[in-house]
């Protein structure tokens, strides 16, 4: 293998001082730190050969002192790693000797994968971020980074066996949303390190569904409250075909959109979709999962904040409802639903379909807005009745 450069020796400016060496890093297996530092400021060019891919990247802070994080090495490869430093006339200065970082196979309890097929034509740029827990191994869970050709390039053991979903932020950072007994935000860097965290306010915890870092300066999330509601159905859709069963009092779990400073995690709204739409509305989802809070009638598991109009979205499953409210005063702007079921005082609310053949969603997930301005919506298609 030959890894090549090319620089010019004889306009040669900059010289590497200590270094460069390589640290692994402790809590993420396939990343780690190079550090060097050279007798004038320059930036860094980094080339790696694993005997199999190559891959370069640039960094452009010009600096006196380099500690580069680098990460996108895959499990079970010897990499070889060329570092050269450029002055800010671009005399370029490489290092005599290759640096070396071997890195371990997948831990034997990584869930095991196969890639199908492969088409980066097709994809999104970039890498991507998830999840993934082992079902064989309920301790097995892991956040991973694939690359566009289904390898992992990335990897650390989830931080709670209940995380199941991860956000990366603008500057690269993981944002998790941990429901309890964590109860908090977190967000971590490359290396597998905790950057910072914010405790959930008292009173509104963390629901698994949904943390959003908006741009507002705040973080959005979706919580767990009980509430008590009058003249509810006694008898389940799922139970009976009754259209009017006897009513009764009931504790439920409301989903309140909240949101809090991310300066320093002071409670700032709180948004009540019990208060918002039917608290007496229910569907064949209704109350399918069990909730410590109550009956679980929403099961909202999505929050979009539109800085279009400064509103913010909001899916629930169990009413295969996605409805809109506005950020300042809290009032409902249009129902995204079947039309079944819903009292008189929201029918001016419901949006109406346009086009055929066209079908609603039941017991939906994971709504976008999209560049156009549309709602990207999955479908789970539960039941598809009322």
């Amino acid at each position: 293998m030959i890894l090549g450069l090319a620089f010019s020796p004889h306009s040669q400016a900059v010289t590497v001082l200590p270094g460069p060496f390589f640290t692994p890093a402790t809590n993420a297996p396939l990343a780690g730190v190079l550090h060097l530092t050279t007798d004038v400021a320059s930036r860094v060019s980094v080339l790696v050969s694993d005997g199999t891919d190559t891959w370069e990247r640039d960094f452009y802070d010009f600096a006196k002192v380099h500690e580069v994080p680098l990460y996108g090495f895959k499990p079970g490869r010897t990499n070889l790693i060329q570092v050269t430093a450029y002055d800010e006339y671009r005399n370029a200065y490489t290092a005599p000797k290759l640096l070396t970082f071997v890195t371990a196979p997948l831990p034997a309890n990584f869930p095991h994968y196969t890639v199908l097929t492969s088409e980066p034509s097709q994809m999104e740029p970039g890498d991507t971020v998830f999840i993934i827990q082992n079902r064989s191994d309920s301790s097995a869970g892991y956040i991973i980074i694939m690359d566009n050709s289904g390898q992992v390039v990335w990897y650390r053991p989830v931080l709670q066996a209940s995380d199941i979903d991860v956000e990366q932020l603008a500057d690269g950072n993981l944002f998790f949303h941990e429901q309890p007994p964590a109860n908090r935000f977190l967000e971590m860097n490359l290396l597998g390190e905790t950057v910072r965290t914010w405790a959930a306010p008292a009173g509104y915890p963390i629901n698994s569904h949904e943390g959003v870092v908006t741009d507002h300066g705040t973080i959005l999330y979706l919580s767990d409250v009980s509430e008590v509601v009058s003249n509810f159905p006694s008898v389940l859709p799922r139970q009976s075909n009754n259209p009017n069963p006897p009513l009764k009092t009931v504790t439920v779990d409301d989903n309140p959109v909240v949101e809090i400073s991310i300066t320093n995690g002071a409670l700032l709204h709180v948004w009540s979709a019990l208060n918002t739409l039917d608290p007496t509305r229910v569907t064949y989802l209704t109350a399918d999962f069990p909730s410590s809070y109550g009956l679980d009638t929403e099961h909202a598991n999505a929050i979009i904040d539109d800085t279009n109009d400064n509103s913010i979205i909001v899916s629930q499953r169990d009413e295969n409802t996605i409805f809109k409210f506005s950020r300042d005063t809290g009032q409902l702007i249009w129902i995204l639903a079947p039309p079944a079921g819903w009292p008189t005082n929201f029918q001016r609310y419901l949006l109406t379909p346009v086009g055929t053949p066209f079908e609603w969603c039941y017991g939906q997930h994971a709504p976008k807005l999209t560049p156009q301005g549309t709602l990207l919506v999955f479908d789970d298609g539960l039941d598809r009745a009322r």
